[in-house]
């Protein structure tokens, strides 16, 4: 899921394009090094879910009612963050891209209180779906 092969000699070629992909998705690069076929980057994303909210609501009045306080807590805002790595595989040979996401999640009182690593197939597959989308345009210009 996290890696893919690229019969692609030209790292930095690839690195510029795999940069670009990650653009597209809306990602930031917040740190490059081209020579070592290295770039990371992150976005920040709405957390808020309707259910959760209501839910920690509920559980509040229910608590009141009992006498109890309760200072409810749900997730509120998300920054991805996102390192990618271009590794040769062989003399002159094609590439593999490793890239991992995991996130970083603030509640509503505006901690730091979770952090994950994004396991959804989805997202490594928009990510290398824009890339494949970026290099086969490339090879046709």
């Amino acid at each position: 899921m996290e890696t893919r092969r690229f019969e692609i000699a030209d790292r930095l070629s690839l690195l510029s394009s795999a940069t670009a992909a990650l653009q597209d998705l809306g990602y930031t690069v917040t740190e490059s090094a081209p020579a070592a076929g290295v770039v990371v980057g992150s976005k920040q994303r709405d957390a808020e879910e309707a259910g959760q909210v209501a839910g920690q609501i509920a559980l509040t009045i229910a608590l009141a009612a009992l006498g109890a306080a309760y200072n409810p807590t749900w997730d509120k805002t998300q920054s991805i963050h996102l390192t990618l790595v271009i590794s040769p595989v062989g003399q002159n040979g094609p590439q593999e891209i490793r890239v991992s996401f995991d996130r970083y999640i603030t509640n509503n009182h505006g901690e730091l209180w979770r952090t994950e690593l994004v396991d959804d197939p989805l997202i490594y597959q928009q990510f290398y779906d824009r890339l494949n989308q970026g290099l086969t345009i490339e090879r046709h210009t």
